[in-house]
């Protein structure tokens, strides 16, 4: 995280057919280039990671298809210096 005050803010929104699910940070983005591949097994965004600070590119590829397994979807939303939004729809299922 690249601010001094950090922030997570966890959202839950339902209505009659879905559940949605939004995790939003104030890190520093990503880039418009870079955020049609993040759900892709092993993209890193040059410069986000490296050896030094982890990450193996899997992480939101995994996610992907676990939402994907359940029926669902997953989206990300992103600026440069503001932060990054992920979006989890999943199907509502009411019990009777």
């Amino acid at each position: 995280m690249d601010k001094e005050e950090r922030a997570i803010i966890i959202s839950l929104y339902q209505d009659q057919n879905e559940v949605i699910l939004e995790l939003a940070d104030n890190g520093p983005g990503i880039s418009n280039e870079s955020l049609p591949f993040i759900f892709q097994q092993f993209y890193r965004e040059e410069g986000s990671r490296n050896k030094q600070t982890g990450g193996s590119g899997l992480g939101l590829s995994i996610a992907g298809m676990i939402i994907d397994e359940h029926g669902g979807t997953i989206k990300a939303e992103s600026s440069l210096g503001i932060g990054t939004k992920i979006i989890i729809s999943l199907e509502r299922y009411v019990r009777s």
